[in-house]
């Protein structure tokens, strides 16, 4: 079975989507710069309210730190695969080097795959809030 071969169309394609891709991954790594800032900010900020209010908000101040520390760890895993698409590309379209483009793809695929996981995880959730949402107004009703 022959290979196909790039033809000059794919090639501009590729390299526009190379540029893109790098451009969303950065993106993507400065707003997880933010979350983990925002999740520092956070705990400074209540740790500091708790000493001048003298109560203690220990849990609410950790758990908005984990939530957003969690969300950074959820973001970093798409946004590095989508990074390493976009290096593995460049590199593959500068060299020709078929390896470099099937590690691309390779990258590429992890992306969408976490992305896909994550989506039905969500989906499940969401859905779980929904039927638990409806049990609960169909007691609280009787």
């Amino acid at each position: 079975m022959e290979k196909p071969q790039l033809t000059e169309q794919a090639y501009l394609f590729l390299s526009e989507t190379k540029k893109w891709t790098k451009f969303l991954s950065i993106i993507g790594f400065i707003f997880i710069g933010i979350f983990v800032l925002f999740a520092l900010f956070f705990g400074v900020f209540f740790g500091g309210l708790s000493d001048i209010t003298g109560s203690s908000m220990f849990f609410p101040s950790v758990f908005i730190i984990l939530i957003y520390l969690l969300i950074a760890i959820l973001y970093f895993f798409p946004v590095w695969f989508l990074f390493r698409f976009s290096t593995n590309l460049g590199k593959s379209l500068k060299s020709g080097n078929e390896s470099e483009l099937t590690d691309a793809f390779s990258y590429l695929k992890l992306h969408y795959k976490f992305i896909g996981i994550l989506t039905i995880i969500f989906l499940s959730i969401y859905l779980l809030f929904i039927i638990f949402g409806v049990l609960i107004a169909g007691i609280t009703t009787l």
